[in-house]
């Protein structure tokens, strides 16, 4: 699921996110658009637990295990 947006002016400096919209056109297809709002809806973006970087907790329980001869 991509967003398109087509850039109709540039500016001299940032400017706030309320501004952006001035400088750029949102061109994604309403199919896209309502592909995202259904994922929104349904958490589809959440992460899963089971894939990734090991949380803080995580980790302290790996170490934990490690020097308990977990790893032998």
């Amino acid at each position: 699921m991509v967003r398109s947006f087509k850039v109709i002016g540039l500016t001299e400096r940032r400017v706030g996110a309320k501004l952006v919209e001035n400088f750029a056109e949102d061109i994604t297809p309403k199919s896209e658009l309502e592909k995202l709002r259904r994922a929104k809806r349904e958490g589809s973006n959440t992460r899963n637990k089971a894939q990734g970087r090991p949380s803080k907790r995580e980790r302290r329980l790996i170490d934990q295990f490690m020097e308990l001869g977990g790893n032998t």
